[in-house]
């Protein structure tokens, strides 16, 4: 990952358009090591990206994103998922 006060894009708040992934000095870029089934989070201005898998992995690398938004505010992006779905799901294991 690329830590926030190394990225000039975080710093000016543009997360989109061209050089939209450029890194100036790639010796900011940062490692970040964790056990398997660790959970990582940062938020979504921050950029990350995964590498590959060593050879002695005993599995596949796996990963999921999910994004939260306020709920007083109108949707940035539609949802993936029927969130109506869910609620049913969530009263049927009550």
């Amino acid at each position: 990952m690329l830590p926030a006060q190394h990225d000039e894009r975080f710093s000016r708040r543009v997360w989109d358009g061209p050089g939209n992934t450029a890194v100036e000095n790639v010796q900011n870029i940062r490692a970040v090591p964790a056990q398997a089934g660790s959970f990582l989070a940062w938020n979504q201005s921050i950029l990350h990206w995964g590498g590959r898998a060593s050879r002695r992995a005993e599995g596949p690398r796996t990963s999921a994103a999910f994004e939260f938004q306020r709920g007083d505010k109108p949707p940035f992006n539609e949802p993936l998922l029927d969130r109506s779905a869910y609620r049913r799901l969530l009263s049927v294991s009550a």
